[in-house]
């Protein structure tokens, strides 16, 4: 399963009636997403900020900026890092 296909089922989760669905959500599923979220470079954790938190915000709330500021950031090369 994909970082993107883990955050699907975790939406999916979320709305669930089911409370052991709910609870996956909110526990089991965002260990493993932070345990993959670890091993992503820098240019990565920005591309996916931008995919999955950026497209969901509200684009005239001041969180919509912060995210572009910050994904923008992190897909900056830094030393030893090549863009691409």
């Amino acid at each position: 399963m994909t970082i993107r296909e883990l955050i699907a089922e975790q939406r999916t989760r979320m709305r669930s009636s089911n409370p052991a669905e709910r609870l996956a959500a909110a526990l089991l599923i965002p260990a493993e997403l932070s345990r993959r979220l670890g091993v992503l470079s820098n240019l990565e954790i920005g591309q996916l900020l931008e995919d999955e938190v950026w497209s969901n915000l509200n684009l005239l709330a001041p969180e919509s900026t912060i995210c572009l500021v910050a994904a923008d950031r992190l897909r900056r090369p830094t030393n030893g890092e090549l863009s691409g």
